[in-house]
């Protein structure tokens, strides 16, 4: 199986920031799932519920390089069990095996699993399950390249005050500023992409869909 390492601190940070963007709906099961890609010593974890998109990179360790779908209640799990191990020297271990080709699809072995644990000393609690099937929408490529391209700095908008409360999880501590970016201007009105947010060191980073803006000015 292949694997990495995390510490408490940057799993808790990651999973706050990423699961509100992780559907609740079942309809479209992908969706249901952050999307994992580890690649060197960082990972990058994708949510999207078709609204918005959360997207988070941490520093990992002992890390094989890869990319898995982590279902919503495993994400979670997680998030609450680290919560409990607040030491330096806790860490989360992440595993994952890809389907083996010829095995059959309803076994472990033609589905391939995920096995999260939190290790601290001798203490190991462990959360298995299957990987989410599907394709992951490519969502990480309406991230523009900088600030440049993203837009002005914000100026007044209103915004769905629950996607707007979701938003603190991007921060790493309460005190961090967040930065919001509308779309540019052209021949005098808005462009029709998403708003970015992100947070102060651009490690965690947010796209808000524009049919849930309104234009201070117009409100």
């Amino acid at each position: 199986m292949k694997s990495l390492m995390v510490t408490i601190d940057a799993m808790l940070w990651a999973a706050r920031a990423v699961l509100p963007a992780v559907s609740k709906d079942d309809v479209t099961p992908v969706l249901t799932a952050a999307e994992w890609s580890v690649k060197g010593d960082v990972a990058v974890l994708t949510a999207t519920d078709r609204y918005r998109v959360h997207q988070v990179t941490v520093p990992v360790s002992e890390a094989s390089e890869g990319e898995f779908l982590m279902p919503r209640v495993q994400l979670d799990w997680i998030r609450r069990n680290a919560n409990a191990y607040r030491s330096p020297l806790a860490r989360v271990r992440v595993s994952w095996s890809e389907p083996e080709e010829g095995a059959p699809v309803a076994s472990v072995l033609g589905s391939g699993v995920i096995r999260a644990e939190v290790v601290f000393g001798t203490d190991e609690l462990a959360m298995q399950r299957r990987p989410v099937k599907g394709v992951f929408p490519p969502v990480a490529r309406l991230f523009p390249e900088g600030a440049a391209e993203a837009g002005e700095m914000a100026e007044v908008y209103g915004m769905n005050p629950d996607f707007l409360a979701d938003l603190r999880g991007l921060r790493k501590g309460r005190h961090e500023p967040l930065r919001f970016y509308s779309p540019r201007l052209r021949d005098g009105q808005r462009l029709a992409h998403p708003m970015l947010v992100t947070n102060a060191d651009g490690s965690a980073r947010a796209l808000i869909q524009p049919n849930l803006l309104l234009d201070g000015a117009a409100s």
